[in-house]
């Protein structure tokens, strides 16, 4: 009987840590390839659900989506307002220049881009749908620092060092049709390290 005991506590062992280090899970949001290698997995009918739902909140609100933030109203997504496309801005997602970071004398070359993300993994591993609701006014953007690797700025006994910083996103639970404010990790620089 203990030995029985022992293997299905093994069992749900590996499972929980084959899931909670999902392989698909990305160093960054918007490098995700898709679900199975597909590049879209928000179909037209949860685009049309979610622009819905936000439209729902911005007229519940009295807010337009246009002006001040949609969900800035209620204290949970406080924090979250801060990632709309219309007022986010390059320095906003730099992460080494705040502590702990301001140690780091020296910079890799970096690659800055802006993206919108439709989907990600949350700083538990957990898959979720980012709200992107362009009709009704709220887009969400985040700006990816990442080091161009091969680079070689740091000397000869240093190396580059990918920073990732929490970004805190509007998401959309589909199971519960409710919103959520959920934690996700992004590039945010690239300090050279010595080892």
């Amino acid at each position: 009987m203990e030995k029985k005991l022992f293997g299905i506590a093994l069992l749900l062992t590996t499972v929980a840590s084959v899931l909670a280090a999902d392989t698909n899970a990305p160093i960054c949001l918007c490098d995700e390839p898709g679900v199975l290698g597909r590049t879209q997995i928000v179909t037209t009918e949860i685009k049309d659900k979610i622009e819905k739902a936000v439209e729902a909140v911005a007229q519940e609100s009295g807010v337009s989506g246009r002006g001040f933030s949609i969900f800035s109203h209620h204290p949970v997504f406080r924090e979250c307002g801060k990632y709309e496309c219309r007022t986010v801005r390059p320095e906003h997602s730099r992460c080494y220049n705040f502590p702990p970071f301001t140690h780091f004398k020296l910079e890799c070359p970096v690659s800055t881009r802006d993206c919108e993300p439709v989907f990600g993994y949350t700083v538990a591993g957990e898959f979720r749908v980012i709200v992107q609701a362009p009709r009704a006014g709220f887009r969400q953007c985040v700006w990816q620092h990442k080091c161009r690797f091969g680079s070689n700025s740091c000397g000869y006994n240093g190396r580059c060092t990918q920073q990732r910083s929490v970004v805190r996103l509007v998401t959309y639970n589909l199971e519960k049709d409710g919103f959520l404010c959920e934690s996700f990790r992004t590039c945010c620089g690239c300090p050279c390290r010595s080892f």
